[in-house]
């Protein structure tokens, strides 16, 4: 009998959540890139921009008890990302343990604390007009202040907070040319771990670390590729892992 683990990772072949060209790697992404270090075992998980679930879900496989998803889903949409929960929340038997809020992250409220937080690209989505202009808007600073605050606030002590994205700080864009290896990529509309890193700071996260991630294609040479030189002239993601 295939374990859950296994049945998880068919289900999401099986029903096309994640692209088959990179299918082979995603194992090796969830466990030694982003959850690396991160104990999962009986722990509460919070999801900000859960997707269709492919990443959080892997918690409840390594033992986390319960999952608050937040995904928002305009009217007119066309991701059908709740219906894409709701469908593996059953697959999994996890019906009583899988919470899912079609909330905005500012309107969302509980009285739950979350010993992990999850940003899977996501951080800028909060609200991309003020992520723009941080670095030289003193309220869309307080702004993303009060957001990190809550974030803060919600979690337990010592719990940890994920956030990956791509640094707007790229070659390309520093040339204004379009990135042959990210093309869909608006620079703008990111910004660097190392500002994310500051802001967090300033609420009393502190800095566990960040990680420079090269394309999981090229994971056989990460031990040399994984740095801020190569992901500059690349695609410019990271992971930062921060800590209440």
């Amino acid at each position: 009998m295939n374990s859950p683990e296994q049945r998880y990772y068919q289900y999401i072949q099986d029903n096309n959540l994640y692209k088959k060209s990179r299918l082979k790697n995603l194992k090796y992404y969830l466990s030694d890139i982003l959850f690396k270090n991160i104990d999962l075992k009986d722990k509460t998980v919070l999801d900000i921009g859960a997707g269709n679930g492919v990443y959080s879900f892997y918690a409840l496989i390594k033992g986390a008890k319960k999952l608050v998803c937040i995904e928002p889903e305009f009217e007119g949409s066309r991701s059908n990302y709740i219906s894409s929960l709701k469908k593996f929340r059953k697959f999994i038997n996890r019906e009583d343990d899988v919470i899912i809020s079609t909330d905005t992250f500012q309107n969302f409220k509980s009285e739950m604390k979350f010993d992990v937080v999850l940003m899977h690209y996501s951080v800028n989505h909060i609200d991309e007009e003020n992520c723009i202009v941080l670095e030289s808007s003193k309220k869309s600073q307080e702004i993303y202040h009060n957001y990190f605050q809550k974030i803060y606030n919600s979690m337990t002590n010592n719990g940890d907070l994920i956030i990956t994205d791509t640094s707007k700080y790229n070659f390309f864009n520093f040339f204004g040319i379009t990135n042959p290896f990210v093309p869909t990529i608006e620079w703008q509309k990111h910004q660097s771990p190392y500002v994310w890193s500051r802001y967090l700071e300033k609420v009393k996260f502190s800095t566990k670390k960040i990680q420079w991630t090269a394309p999981m294609k090229l994971k056989k040479f990460h031990f040399l590729l994984n740095n801020v030189v190569f992901l500059y002239f690349t695609t410019s993601l990271f992971r930062l892992h921060m800590k209440k």
